[in-house]
């Protein structure tokens, strides 16, 4: 699921699934070495939450789940890009 954004760049957030005898799933950002999953509102570390906690959605809850971070992400991608392409004091001709 890409992530919403006016500023460019990409990002992604991904519905992934235990194994296909399982009808467990995560959200994920995707990572293929280090992957973080979103749970609790925050980005934690795979390795730390084992399998057990971090594929613990439904697919429907999972996909839910995965919309409603890529909205957060994109908009704090939107607010970082607005931050640094901000003009800093002396850069906007007033001083």
């Amino acid at each position: 699921m890409p992530l919403p954004n006016t500023v460019g760049g990409y990002g992604e957030i991904v519905v992934q699934r235990l194994n296909l005898a399982a009808d467990l799933w995560a959200v994920t950002d995707g990572a293929n070495t280090k992957p973080r999953v979103w749970v609790d509102n925050d980005w934690r570390p795979l390795h730390d939450l084992g399998f057990a906690g971090a594929f613990r959605y439904t697919l429907d809850q999972a996909i839910t789940v995965a919309h409603q971070v890529a909205e957060y992400e994109g908009a704090a991608v939107e607010a970082q890009a607005r931050a640094l392409s901000a003009p800093t004091a002396g850069e906007d001709g007033r001083g």
